[in-house]
């Protein structure tokens, strides 16, 4: 780890930085005990700020991996019993921690964790998210329980990442720095976040000159002023009276600065999220996503603008292989049956016509012998309301559905037209919130 170093004496109080903005804090918890240190720096941000706290349990729209397709569908019973259990897990943590009158409000949602709080910290206008820091990264990317990482694609305010060993307020920061420009407003943050800092480096990683030298002519000195007018603004910008270090690294961006936050035995790393600088968009990467899988201590992102498009956030659209669509059409109806569909058929000739309304969906089938796809649709008892439509000599089939989440049009063509099965959207309210 090459390193360069540099010292200056406690900085002079210039006024204000940037402070928490209005709004709740808002606190990621599913009542377990792992989620215990983000409890406690959410308290203790709460209480320095004044801020009230909104805590927010997400019971997944998707079952875990490695299980049959029936495993696929889930009885209401099944999701009530989740919703409860998580309720309970988290009235008692906030019992526990804080007492009978903590003021604080809590809910449960349904749906993909990582969309779920960030749509929840949005419609609360939350000043912060505080979510738990996995000691586990490796298992967590396996089984796709990274909700952190995939946060730093969704959220477009500051996201703290909490480490199993946060019991105080930090006092030792990491803060990385790049030539975005954006970097004395992340450090103007963190130091107004915590004004208790005894020392605070401002940490840079070079890439290696093989990356870079072809690219830009006389790379080196341009990049040498550039990074020494970045220490310069953000030692102007930051109010602290931590002792300011400036240290200059050179590899791989996340690799190094976690080693040095273990060398320095820092409390929290802080990096920007969404960085566009000419330099940092050619040869750095998302930092932020490589930190939070590589760092043992606490994170705090600060994005720097809108959140950017997403393969988290774009629907995916699948086109089903004609040898295999009975299959997968059946693999289909185990994952959605019960739910509340229209169906569409779009002709030329006869333009869009809702043929059903708000009917539980049943199932769906290909038979390839007389070359027909059947939809059934209906409350599947005898006296309920039925609804079958059969559609012959299908072109293709499509299915759209939300990333990492459920199904959301069943799309059959066939010479002359299409239909449309559209699964009717859920409205997203809380499953339980404090009073219920």
């Amino acid at each position: 780890m090459a390193t360069t170093t540099t010292s200056t004496r406690p900085a002079v109080l210039r006024g204000t930085t940037a402070a928490l903005p209005t709004g709740p804090i808002l606190f990621a918890s599913d009542g377990s005990d792992s989620t215990e240190p983000a409890l406690r720096a959410t308290r203790q941000l709460a209480q320095r700020f004044q801020r009230e706290v909104q805590v927010v349990g997400v019971v997944d729209a998707m079952p875990p991996f490695f299980v049959p397709p029936e495993a696929l569908v889930q009885p209401l019973e099944s999701v009530s019993l989740l919703v409860g259990s998580m309720r309970q897990r988290v009235t008692t943590q906030l019992r526990q921690d804080l007492g009978e009158r903590s003021g604080w409000h809590a809910e449960v949602r349904r749906g993909v964790p990582s969309q779920t709080i960030a749509a929840v910290s949005r419609e609360h206008d939350a000043s912060l998210i505080v979510t738990g820091l996995s000691p586990h990264p490796v298992v967590d990317r396996v089984f796709g329980n990274e909700v952190p990482v995939e946060l730093t694609r969704l959220i477009d305010r500051p996201l703290l990442a909490v480490a199993p060993n946060w019991e105080v307020m930090p006092r030792t920061l990491v803060i990385t720095v790049d030539m975005s420009g954006a970097s004395e407003r992340v450090a103007g943050l963190a130091c107004s976040l915590f004004p208790e800092a005894t020392t605070v480096y401002l940490v840079h990683v070079m890439p290696k000159l093989t990356e870079i030298e072809g690219e830009v002519p006389d790379w080196e000195s341009m990049y040498e002023r550039e990074l020494a007018a970045a220490y310069e603004r953000i030692r102007a910008a930051i109010t602290t009276n931590a002792k300011v270090e400036t240290v200059t690294l050179h590899g791989s961006v996340a690799k190094e600065i976690t080693d040095f936050a273990e060398y320095a035995k820092a409390d929290l790393i802080v990096t920007g999220v969404h960085t566009h600088g000419v330099f940092y968009r050619l040869f750095f990467g998302n930092v932020a996503t490589k930190l939070l899988r590589a760092a043992t201590t606490s994170v705090l992102l600060v994005p720097e603008g809108e959140p950017v498009e997403s393969p988290l956030t774009e629907p995916l659209t699948t086109t089903l292989p004609r040898d295999d669509w009975s299959t997968r059409l059946r693999d289909f109806t185990l994952r959605n049956k019960g739910r509340r569909v229209t169906l569409e058929i779009d002709e030329p000739t006869l333009g869009a016509i809702i043929q059903a309304y708000d009917y539980p969906f049943l199932g769906v089938s290909y038979d390839a012998r007389d070359r027909r796809v059947q939809l059934l649709l209906g409350e599947g008892v005898a006296d309920g309301r039925q609804f079958t439509h059969t559609i012959g000599k299908p072109t293709s089939i499509d299915i759209l559905s939300a990333p990492r989440g459920r199904d959301t049009t069943l799309r059959i063509a066939y010479e002359g037209g299409q239909a449309l099965l559209n699964f009717l959207v859920e409205e997203h309210q809380p499953l339980w919130t404090t009073g219920d």
